[in-house]
């Protein structure tokens, strides 16, 4: 039996304890770390392309029978977080009617003093953790902090699936927020990523710079006038694929609609020379 201990945002000693305490939980329960942080089980990785995600908050939005195939993320201001770690054994019972999570969101940031970025790395890892050990899927949520922990990212495995939340913390630095996902893509050997949140053009010219294969799910949030569409963006060198047929070399990516019906969208001569 889980003992919950609630405590308040500043109380940093109910943050120690609640991690002594769940650390103990974890270690009983064979849970491997790896310089400190605990590793989400080969086994419950998520590792499906859903057909929605969508926040805690909002989760009642998917429809009812696309529930199993969509992940619940926490793409949230921390506010609306802090209580969820209180209350695990709560929550699995409705992550149950999912296909699964997308990892704890809890903010780093590169202006946090490492030490704090280490901490709330931790705090994330062991909420996803003990998700897990209740039988939930999760997928790998890329949230790091600055270079120093950069580290982190090789211990994620390269076959499993990868979010990335683009909603609002990129705007503050996106010079370093590119490079993060870079570093992502090409240490883990990521094939295939989720986005939850808006592609721009200059989203697309970053990971076409890159000189990569790499196909991205784009998750509109509950806020764009777009939501409940997913938009698939293609990047293959010359070559663009849609259903493993060759659409060929006319742009510099391709976008299509997932519900499948001839909506696809090939970029003009000018729109090229944008992304370029």
């Amino acid at each position: 039996m889980m003992l919950y201990i609630m405590f308040k945002v500043g109380d940093l000693m109910g943050l120690i304890n609640y991690c002594d305490e769940k650390i103990t939980i974890l270690k009983e329960n064979n849970i491997e770390f790896v310089n400190g942080i605990p590793q989400i089980p080969k086994n419950m990785y998520y590792d499906d392309i859903p057909e929605y995600i969508e926040t805690y908050q909002f989760r009642n939005e998917i429809p009812i029978d696309k529930q199993k195939k969509s992940l619940i993320c926490f793409y949230s201001d921390d506010k609306r977080l802090w209580n969820r770690l209180n209350t695990i054994e709560k929550d699995c019972e409705i992550f149950k009617n999912y296909g699964g999570i997308v990892g704890m969101d809890l903010s780093i940031s590169v202006f946090m003093l490492k030490i704090r970025q280490r901490f709330f790395m931790k705090l994330n890892a062991i909420y996803n953790c003990l998700v897990a050990l209740h039988g939930i899927k999760i997928a790998i949520n890329a949230r790091i902090g600055d270079l120093s922990t950069l580290d982190v990212i090789k211990n994620y495995p390269s076959d499993k699936l990868v979010v990335f939340g683009n909603i609002g913390c990129k705007k503050k630095i996106p010079a370093y927020s590119y490079y993060v996902i870079e570093k992502w893509i090409k240490f883990v050997k990521l094939k295939t990523i989720c986005v939850y949140g808006t592609i721009t053009d200059k989203d697309l010219w970053y990971y076409k710079k890159m000189r990569i294969d790499l196909t991205i799910h784009c998750y509109f949030n509950h806020n764009n006038r777009n939501k409940h569409k997913k938009n698939v963006f293609i990047i293959r060198g010359n070559e663009y694929t849609r259903n493993k047929s060759v659409v060929g070399n006319v742009c510099d990516y391709i976008l299509y609609q997932s519900d499948e019906k001839i909506n696809s969208h090939l970029v003009t001569l000018n729109e090229r020379r944008k992304l370029k």
